[in-house]
């Protein structure tokens, strides 16, 4: 699986470590997910996923409102599109099982790599050539 990488990176310091922190997630599971022997709760790992998730996109909500951000409207719906799908992938998980691991696995990776690296990306463009600007 790959690391985050420099491409990943905004250029808002806490959102990029939050950024950094998803992909450790993702990272993770992956190598449970290769390693038969290990053992992870799912129900645990979307849990935490879940929860981590509404936190960091309620940062960079915050910072769109704060900093009337022009692209706020569509970006938030983006969040709520994930948030909707991650529930349908952890019903599908609840009633397929184990088998759909990998699969979630790969759609949360080009999910957050897509996001990041077009809308998350406009985000900090944004910030960037304006004199106040999130930290």
């Amino acid at each position: 699986m790959e690391k985050f990488s420099k491409d990943l990176i905004i250029g808002i310091k806490e959102i990029d470590s939050q950024h950094r922190a998803i992909f450790n997630i993702f990272n993770k599971l992956h190598d449970v997910i290769k390693d038969p022997d290990e053992e992870a709760d799912m129900e645990q790992v979307f849990s935490y996923l879940k929860d981590y998730v509404v936190s960091h996109f309620s940062l960079e909500e915050e910072y769109m409102d704060e900093y009337a951000y022009p692209g706020y409207d569509f970006h938030k719906s983006q969040h709520e599109k994930f948030i909707e799908e991650l529930a349908e992938k952890q019903h599908d998980f609840l009633m397929r099982g184990e088998s759909v691991k990998t699969e979630v696995l790969v759609w949360l990776y080009f999910w957050f790599r897509k996001h990041i690296l077009s809308i998350d990306k406009n985000m900090g463009e944004y910030f960037q050539t304006h004199e106040k600007k999130p930290g």
